[in-house]
């Protein structure tokens, strides 16, 4: 049981980067799309400047758990690859149970809130031909976050498992 939900677990991470490295692909489309008709024919609107953002924001936060799950997250190497195997795990503890978790969890609470009053607000784009429904976009800072954790909750564990 806990085999197939690590499994499943683990085809969700994949799913969602391969979504979040689409998007990136569909942002710069619509990106050149953009600079084309704005520099060489004088034509924008503000629609496709927020569907830029808009997906590329969407893309950066799911690819948060992936990118913790592929090892591929910030940190000092200058200082982590004089260290040895067991140093270097127990820093990843502190860092994930001290630092990561307890971010995580208020950025998922307080953007849980703000995404709710978005909601609730029916929140669209304050510019004219903008995008409606920009509470919906809101709502990926929570889920960003909560995959983050998740990811972040996998690895103490399996390390916890490991050394």
């Amino acid at each position: 049981m806990y085999i197939d939900a690590v499994n499943l677990y683990q085809q969700l991470i994949d799913a969602i980067e391969k979504v979040g490295a689409g998007l990136l692909i569909i942002v710069a489309l619509i990106f050149a799309v953009d600079v084309i008709g704005r520099y060489l024919l004088g034509v924008t609107a503000s629609w496709i400047v927020e569907l830029e953002w808009y997906l590329a924001s969407v893309a950066i936060l799911l690819s948060f758990a992936p990118t913790l799950k592929q090892d591929g997250h910030v940190r000092v190497d200058v200082f982590r690859e004089r260290l040895g195997t067991n140093t270097k795990k127990w820093i990843d503890r502190f860092g994930h149970f001290l630092l990561l978790l307890p971010w995580c969890a208020f950025i998922i609470y307080a953007s849980s809130r703000y995404a709710y009053n978005s909601y609730l607000i029916g929140e669209g784009s304050p510019d004219p031909g903008g995008l409606p429904l920009r509470w919906v976009i809101k709502f990926f800072l929570p889920i960003g976050f909560s995959l983050l954790a998740v990811e972040g909750i996998r690895q103490l564990l399996s390390k916890k498992t490991k050394g």
